[in-house]
């Protein structure tokens, strides 16, 4: 049985998150904190919108960021939603 090839580019992901660890490594200032707040906001939301891609891609519609990693949990992408994933307001 062969694996289903995805046609999903996650090139934009992988530049917000190496742009995050850049933010992450200069947090001496208020505004260096608030330019590594402002890239984690970015990547995160960019995490959950291309997971859901790849859930619609199996079959699994999702249309908010908690159900989006609950599924992305079940699927195997991740682990621990709850404690990694779901940010509580």
């Amino acid at each position: 049985m062969q694996a289903k090839t995805y046609t999903i580019n996650i090139d934009p992901l992988k530049k917000a998150f190496a742009k995050l660890k850049q933010f992450a490594q200069h947090l001496n200032t208020e505004q260096e904190k608030a330019g590594a707040i402002q890239a984690f906001e970015y990547t995160y939301e960019l995490s959950w919108k291309t997971m859901k891609r790849f859930l619609h891609e199996r079959g699994r519609e999702a249309n908010s960021p908690r159900v989006v990693f609950r599924f992305a949990a079940l699927e195997g992408f991740i682990q621990d939603p709850e404690l990694f994933w779901i940010v509580e307001k």
